[in-house]
């Protein structure tokens, strides 16, 4: 979800909200990312506002996989610059971890089945 706005001298001011609202929806239904390892699948403009906002958000360890990987170095090269929490790359494997993030196009088309990784 992105919004922008006017300001009041006619400039525009913009921001991405996925991270966000993925966060807080996380806490609404009763998780806590603080200290929590977390493997998230999916390092594309979603998956990266979802990154950025888990490390503010004061997770322990980020683990990172996507089936393009020159988009999992991007994402994990942007992150370094935060110099918050553990990010590393990693295989799609939940095991070990608090929270399991699906930034994937996965599940947004009907019909379309989850990998027997992501089924819990």
């Amino acid at each position: 979800m992105s919004v922008i706005r006017r300001n009041l001298d006619g400039t525009w001011h913009g921001d991405m909200l996925d991270g966000l609202a993925f966060v807080k929806a996380q806490r609404d239904h009763g998780a806590e990312p603080r200290g929590a390892r977390v493997l998230l699948v999916g390092a594309g403009g979603a998956g990266s506002a979802i990154a950025i906002a888990l490390l503010e958000a004061g997770i322990g360890e980020l683990v990172i996989h996507d089936a393009d990987q020159s988009r999992v170095a991007t994402l994990i090269e942007l992150l370094s610059g935060l110099g918050q929490g553990r990010v590393r790359a990693g295989p799609p494997d939940p095991t070990g971890c608090d929270l399991v993030c699906n930034a994937t196009p996965m599940g947004m088309e009907e019909g379309i089945r989850f990998p027997s990784m992501l089924r819990c």
